[in-house]
């Protein structure tokens, strides 16, 4: 994705924010009140201080992951941040992923295949915010079904950006890597 913009970017940068963005939604990362958004960006933060990263760089690793699940904002930040929101945008909806050659898709989830994709997130997603339901704008816990339907939520404006061709292709179905029929 990164390679296709014909700009530069810190290839190191997104890597490590593509590593850390969901920790925020494990117990040892989780603060008792922020979002599991910030609770990953504050790992990061506090890793790359540890390696005494520049802080401008630490910051880019910040915005990246405290804002990679929201919509509208990234394209407005340095390139890092909207690669990394593309790269979660693509490999959890399918954003994107006919622009990919049908070799490069094959070969990518072939090598690695989403076994139960969809009801692994959708359980972190639960154990992530089961004890801090007020991050996730009116969610009661334990609440699955509550859960499942912030999420589609959540997601209904990168989804509803689609373009037509994606749309027309179904959905995407995260478990096999592909869009589906609807």
């Amino acid at each position: 994705m990164g390679r296709r913009t014909g700009q530069k970017f810190d290839v190191e940068l997104v890597f490590i924010c593509a590593a850390f963005h969901d920790l925020g939604l494990l117990k040892k990362f989780s603060s008792a009140n922020d979002r599991f958004e910030v609770d990953g960006a504050n790992a990061v933060r506090q890793f790359l201080e540890h390696c005494g990263v520049p802080d401008a760089r630490i910051q880019t690793a910040w915005d990246a992951i405290s804002l990679h699940t929201t919509p509208g904002i990234a394209a407005y930040k340095p390139l890092e941040v909207e690669l990394l929101y593309n790269g979660v945008a693509l490999d959890s909806l399918g954003v994107g992923y006919e622009t990919f050659p049908e070799d490069v898709r094959t070969r990518v989830v072939s090598q690695f295949p989403r076994v139960n994709f969809k009801q692994e997130i959708t359980e972190a997603f639960f154990h992530g915010f089961e004890h801090k339901p007020e991050t996730t704008e009116s969610l009661e816990p334990p609440a699955f079904p509550q859960l499942q339907e912030e999420l589609r939520r959540f997601f209904a404006p990168v989804i509803a950006g689609l373009s037509r061709p994606e749309a027309a292709r179904g959905r995407w179905d995260p478990d096999t890597g592909a869009w589906a029929a609807s």
